[in-house]
């Protein structure tokens, strides 16, 4: 493996499922708030982020997109847990203990989104305009 390959390996294994924000010696910060929008997390938090809004509706309250981006960061931690898991590597005790409290918590977020409602239509149809008006 060459150098730059070690160091292009060592910029994809930055966003983990344990990443914290930190600064490193050169004043960048690493971590989940850093999230560059071309990565594959920032698209796969992107992707959730707008299924759960047209979940909630166009008119979310603001504890709900609050809400909304944590259910999103949890999903994204979850799902990098399923890769190592798909990946057949070995699961520690940290691991077990994550994945069952970052599942419950999405659980508890999901239900305080009620996300098991069905999508909300953002704005009248015509037709139901039309017989709306008909019916008057």
């Amino acid at each position: 493996m060459s150098r730059n390959a070690s160091k292009v390996q060592q910029r994809k294994s930055r966003f983990g499922p344990y990443a914290r924000v930190y600064t490193g010696r050169s004043g960048m910060q690493f971590g989940i708030t850093k999230l560059d929008r071309r990565t594959k997390e920032a698209e796969f938090l992107q992707v959730v982020r707008t299924a759960l809004l047209q979940q909630v509706g166009p008119n979310a309250a603001v504890a709900q997109l609050i809400l909304v981006d944590r259910a999103a960061i949890l999903s994204l931690r979850l799902a990098q847990i399923d890769r190592r898991i798909l990946a057949d590597r070995p699961l520690t005790v940290l691991d077990n203990n994550q994945i069952v409290a970052w599942q419950n918590c999405l659980t508890r977020v999901l239900k305080a989104l009620d996300a098991n409602k069905p999508p909300t239509i953002s704005r009248p149809t015509l037709a139901s305009i039309l017989a709306e008006v008909s019916a008057e």
